[in-house]
Parts: structure tokens; C-alpha cells; sequence
């Protein structure tokens, strides 16, 4: 256990060489002591997928988490939340690598899954939605995405609080949702909001403060209001 927290820690801090002996060393220890279809293996298989992620060695990483899903369908099932959580992870695999099919295939199942357990209205679900709406944005499915974006938004909002940085970052995606349909007229509010929020949020210098600010700013400049962007 101590050697799988040490590895996602190091994964988190990019030190992948670390990061990779750790969670080498606790997937033999947990193979050895449990068999290689205990749950605590598909734990360890997971984190490598997230460690090979994180350095672009995308094929292994494909590789662990198949492998942990193989696992986890066994152990639990394949409507279990903890095997949706494979499941999101292969599928943002899958968004990055360009297979959107796959993508949304995976995001598809981690949702019925979550809205099962722990239910529709959890930041689980949330998080899955907001997936969901980046994914179909990126498509151009902007219907769909808004749609998405804005079940994740009444969620976080009700879960989280308005003014919580996961609720303030799904509304400017969906303001970037409406800048990208042409439509300013329903994006300016909602960045209006962000900046606002981030600014009572943040200090004055932090990154998500200067952000905010730029977006509201190119909005503006677009709509030649150039005293409002100045």
C-alpha cells in the first residue's frame, strides 16, 4: 500500500522513473501475495496506466488498463463504480489518442455505471458529464456538449457551491462552447461570471485570474467594444 501511494505521488510530481519502481515493486509484491486477479492488482495495474499516461507511452498504458478491467469486471462486475473508474480512465486514453469512438464508448458506460452508484446527481457523475461535453465539443456536437455541460454544471453548483473553482471551470468551457458556435451573446455572461468568481477567488496574479480576464478581453476585441478589452 505504502509503495502504491509512493507511486502515484511521484506520477503526480513527474518523477516517472520513481514513480515506476514503486508501482513495478508493489505489483509483484501483490501478485505474489494475492494472485494475479486479486483487486489489489488491478490497483496497481491501474495506477502504471496512469503513470504510462502521463509520459506518453500510450500503447502500455492502453495495456495496464485492460488489463485492470479484466480484473475489476471479474472481481466486481461490470456495473461496479470502482471499474467505471477504469473505464473513464481508459476513455480519456482514448480522446487523447484521437479514437473518439472508443472515447465515447468507454465515457458512455463509466456514466450508467455512476449514475447507478454512488447516483445521478454525484460529482462522479459530474466529472463523466464534463468528459463527455469536451469530448462532443471537439467533435463539433455542440447540442450534445452543451446539453452535457450543463447536467455537470447543476451538479457542481448544487454539490459544490457557485463559486467553486470545478464549477467556475465547467462554466468557462461552456462559455468557450458558445464563442465556438458564434453565439457571444450567451458566452459574454458566462465569462463575465468566471472572471468575477476567480477574482474573489484567487489572488489578483494567480494564472486562472489572468485567463479569465483574457478570454472576456478576445470577446470584447471580436466584437470591436475595444474600451470594455482595454
Amino acid at each position: 500500500d505504502a509503495l502504491l501511494n509512493l507511486g502515484w505521488f511521484y506520477t503526480n510530481i513527474a518523477r516517472y522513473e520513481q514513480a515506476q519502481k514503486a508501482l513495478d515493486r508493489c505489483l509483484e509484491i501483490r501478485r505474489k501475495r494475492l494472485g494475479p486477479e486479486a483487486a489489489p492488482v488491478a490497483e496497481a495495474l491501474n495506477a502504471l496506466g496512469a503513470l504510462e499516461e502521463n509520459r506518453s507511452n500510450f500503447t502500455l498504458a492502453e495495456a495496464f488498463y485492460r488489463q485492470a478491467i479484466a480484473i475489476r469486471e471479474k472481481v466486481y462486475g461490470p456495473q461496479n463504480k470502482i471499474t467505471a473508474t477504469t473505464y473513464n480512465n481508459l476513455a480519456t486514453l482514448y480522446w487523447i489518442t484521437g479514437d473518439y469512438a472508443q472515447s465515447e464508448n468507454f465515457f458512455t458506460r463509466a456514466l450508467a455505471i455512476r449514475e447507478k452508484a454512488p447516483g445521478p446527481r454525484s460529482l462522479a457523475v459530474a466529472s463523466t458529464l464534463n468528459n463527455l461535453a469536451l469530448l462532443d465539443s471537439s467533435l463539433g456536437d455542440y447540442d450534445e456538449a452543451e446539453n452535457y455541460f450543463q447536467r455537470a454544471l447543476r451538479i457542481r453548483e448544487w454539490r459544490l457551491g457557485a463559486d467553486h473553482p470545478a464549477t467556475i471551470t465547467t462554466l468557462s468551457q461552456l462559455g468557450l462552447l458558445y464563442v465556438r458556435e458564434g453565439n457571444d451573446a450567451r458566452a459574454e455572461p458566462l465569462f463575465v461570471k468566471v472572471a468575477a468568481s476567480r477574482q474573489k477567488t484567487y489572488p489578483a496574479a494567480h494564472p486562472d485570474v489572468a485567463r479569465s480576464l483574457f478570454q472576456l478581453a478576445l470577446l470584447y476585441d471580436r466584437q470591436k467594444l475595444y474600451a470594455k478589452a482595454g
